[in-house]
């Protein structure tokens, strides 16, 4: 039970240092921060950032069609030759 309560009481400080390294950064970070610059104003006319039309798109070159292989005639098969019948010799 002891030691239960020794990690409870370590977990209760590391808690209280976090929160005070929280609240010292905050403060810090209001302290450092700088206020943001006013729009740009020549002659007391707001001037926006323009934007520029994107660059004309050119299409791709024509590659040069490619000329299929020409056609080679068909191969022919061999002539089939009339079957051959086996002799048979009847002896008497």
């Amino acid at each position: 039970m002891q030691g239960l309560q020794k990690s409870l009481s370590k977990i209760e400080d590391t808690i209280r240092k976090l929160e005070r390294s929280v609240s010292e950064a905050e403060q810090g970070r209001h302290q450092r921060q700088q206020p943001t610059s006013p729009p740009i104003q020549i002659n007391n006319i707001q001037q926006e950032k323009q934007s520029y039309p994107p660059p004309p798109v050119r299409p791709p070159p024509q590659l040069p069609r490619i000329q299929p292989p020409p056609q080679l005639p068909r191969i022919q098969p061999p002539p089939q030759l009339p079957r051959i019948q086996p002799y048979v010799q009847l002896l008497p």
